[in-house]
């Protein structure tokens, strides 16, 4: 039996690996066509380079990666890869990695999410220290849906046009996976544009640690939140790190009076403890019942200047 089981209809290239495969394949994927797909699927880790491809899936997802393993995404540098996928689908994601993502290269990826996510994999995403850029252009739902956790070590990330929130970082099926539900920032820049009604910049349902990096949300939506923190938020300077994080906060509030529903905007939203340990935080807040940072538990200050004091 062969390997590498290559199906190909049109530009929609499919592979499935045999499961006594046990070594690295690596995919280059490159040219350009607008009814077109990859998909894979096998039993041991591989990586895919996106070498200036133009792909859009009218059907479903435009890549979609179901090896469960890890997959690292590689973006040469000079090279800009766009795809996005068709209205009205039943994919997840325009990009959907099943597995451990590692992104690296420094080159540019653009996202367009038609069906529902832009980019989605279920377990954790990382962009490492010498990324280049990902612009998610467009989301029906979030920008971002990592399972798991999210770290971003380097390169830009800009994200708008989303209609759910730009990331979302949820736990797994299994309670014991490695830092489930969190989210780590340590150094690039994100940009968060949130400017639809109750959706969340950066939305994580454990811890949220930012020790580096450049942030800057646009929160404007009714009762949209910068950052949603779902357990405890530390936000430090790494050593030969800058933390900045910047954010214009304009909305008010997502169904007053309303008892379950009922949302107030936030720069940040810490449900646990919020620990500030170095860096610079600067809101502009101005919409009705805004706030820059609301806290539930304990807010320890240590070191670092802001402008805004929990409440």
């Amino acid at each position: 039996a062969p390997q590498l089981a290559i199906r190909v209809q049109g530009a929609h290239v499919s592979v499935l690996a045999a499961a006594d495969l046990q070594q690295e394949v690596n995919y280059v994927l490159s040219g350009s066509s607008a009814n077109g797909s990859f998909w894979m699927d096998g039993e041991y880790k591989a990586t895919l380079t996106l070498d200036n491809l133009t792909l859009t899936n009218p059907d479903s997802s435009a890549v979609c990666i179901e090896n469960g393993k890890r997959i690292a995404v590689v973006l040469p540098a000079g090279t800009t890869t766009t795809l996005a996928d068709g209205t009205g689908g039943a994919q997840k994601a325009c990009f959907f990695i099943n597995g451990h993502a590692e992104f690296q290269g420094a080159g540019t990826l653009n996202l367009s999410g038609m069906t529902k996510h832009a980019y989605a994999s279920d377990e954790y995403t990382l962009l490492t220290a010498g990324f280049g850029q990902l612009n998610i252009l467009q989301a029906v739902s979030d920008g971002m849906h990592v399972e798991q956790y999210f770290q971003m070590d380097g390169g830009t990330v800009n994200i708008a046009g989303t209609q759910g929130d730009c990331i979302d970082v949820s736990v797994t099926k299994d309670a014991t996976d490695e830092f489930n539900g969190q989210a780590f920032v340590n150094g690039g820049s994100l940009s968060l544009s949130v400017t639809a009604d109750d959706v969340k910049g950066l939305k994580t349902e454990n811890n949220l640690t930012v020790s580096g990096g450049s942030i800057y949300a646009l929160v404007s939506g009714l009762g949209t939140k910068g950052f949603s923190v779902g357990t405890d938020l530390l936000i430090n300077q790494a050593s030969g790190q800058t933390t900045s994080i910047s954010m214009d906060v304009t909305g008010t509030t997502y169904m007053p009076g309303d008892a379950v529903l009922e949302s107030k905007c936030r720069g940040i939203k810490v449900k646990g403890n919020y620990t500030f340990d170095g860096g610079n935080i600067s809101m502009n807040v101005t919409g009705k019942k805004a706030k820059g940072i609301s806290c539930d538990g304990t807010y320890t200050y240590r070191s670092g200047t802001t402008n805004v004091i929990p409440e």
